[in-house]
């Protein structure tokens, strides 16, 4: 969401930070991106209508020539708006630190 206006970014914002986005895990060169929310999946490039299509399991990305692993999840308002999603939340983000402890270290 955009701080200012509590609201989802727009097209032209995601497109705007997106060239930075990319220097920096370039730079960072991640072993997993976590990425919380519709917003944040979409920013990375992946395709879907529904988040429960992404949400939950580890994918592969390709930004620019590099390719990442990649975890979905919803956004953390999502639980704290619909408390019944708080379980699967936490669920989500155990199973993406289980994946992330078992990745093969470079």
């Amino acid at each position: 969401m955009s701080p200012a206006k509590q609201q989802e970014p727009t097209l032209h914002e995601i497109e705007t930070c997106r060239p930075y986005l990319l220097r920096q895990l370039n730079t960072i060169n991640p072993s997993i991106i976590l990425a919380f929310g519709t917003s944040a999946a979409a920013s990375l490039g992946l395709k879907f209508k529904h988040l429960s299509e992404v949400r939950g399991r580890k994918i592969n990305i390709k930004l620019d020539d590099k390719t990442f692993d990649c975890f979905v999840t919803f956004h953390p308002s999502f639980p704290m708006r619909f408390p019944h999603a708080r379980e699967q939340f936490l669920k989500d983000i155990k199973t993406c630190l289980n994946i992330y402890k078992n990745l093969p270290t470079t």
